[in-house]
């Protein structure tokens, strides 16, 4: 564990030790499961007791200040419990997470580890990997494909206006759509995630897809980004009708086809401009 880490660590410890309002700390993430490298930040948890909820929670960040100097105490809560966003002076960033010690098992999935049990409520305890409903693949599968063209659909219009960074925009959010199709036929349990998952493909389908899209990331130049979507949609349109067969959907030929030719009249268009 990189120094910066291993300070904030050790004081996130003594700080759960001297608080009587804390009943429990442990750490999670990549270092609970042996996967940390240097990049790595802390996952760090606290449990409190229910009668002293309200005071820990308004004194917080107060005792975040104890592992070191934040320069960033953000309240963070959309995983559906309370957490602190943080990143300390000293080189340390991370997550600190916040529950009542009567309501705590969904807060963390996966492995941990105990770092303070003050009153042995975590012996035993597991924590359950969260796993989300599979996709519908038919569904998914027609959506990507659909919104695939469509934005591409709006890159003409976005270069004609010489809005060039909305143009950048149709096509980065179609070429997360085509690795979205790719995923679907990967992972067909999982939710399709763009660009997170696409180093976990099998080497020869990464392959093609850095050897494909490498053009379409392009210059924020009106003829270098016409030239990038170009190419995006004939990589897809031309693997789109065996990817649709593997996922069982209809490829949208015609609507592909409608885009395509918009795509070479702007070019036509933009090539006579030159002249």
């Amino acid at each position: 564990m990189p120094a910066p880490l291993r300070e904030a660590l050790d004081r996130f410890v003594a700080a759960s030790r001297d608080d009587p309002r804390v009943v429990a700390a442990f750490l999670g993430g990549s270092f609970a499961t042996a996967k940390a490298d240097r990049h790595s930040d802390l996952d760090i948890y606290v449990l409190v007791a229910d009668d002293a909820w309200d005071s820990f929670f308004a004194d917080r960040r107060r005792f975040l200040g104890r592992l070191g100097d934040p320069i960033l105490a953000e309240d963070f809560n959309q995983f559906g419990f309370d957490m602190l966003l943080f990143q300390l002076a000293a080189g340390a960033p991370g997550e600190l997470a916040l529950a009542r010690a009567s309501n705590f098992r969904h807060i963390h999935g996966g492995a941990y580890i105990p770092l303070v049990d003050k009153g042995a409520i975590l012996d035993g305890v597991e924590f359950p990997m969260f796993t989300p409903e599979p996709p519908n693949v038919v569904l998914a599968g027609r959506e990507n494909f659909v919104f695939f063209w469509r934005n591409l659909s709006k890159l003409p219009a976005a270069l004609a206006r010489r809005k060039l960074i909305a143009a950048f925009t149709c096509i980065d959010l179609s070429r997360r759509r085509a690795l979205n199709l790719y995923e679907l036929i990967a992972f067909p349990g999982e939710a399709p995630s763009g660009y997170e998952r696409a180093e976990g493909l099998d080497p020869a389908t990464l392959g093609e897809l850095l050897i494909g899209l490498r053009p379409t990331f392009t210059r924020l130049e009106p003829a270098a980004l016409l030239d990038g979507g170009l190419a995006l949609a004939g990589f897809l349109h031309e693997r789109g009708p065996s990817i649709a067969e593997k996922l069982g959907v209809e490829y949208p030929t015609r609507y592909a086809e409608h885009v395509i030719a918009a795509l070479a009249e702007a070019d036509d268009e933009a090539g006579n401009a030159e002249l």
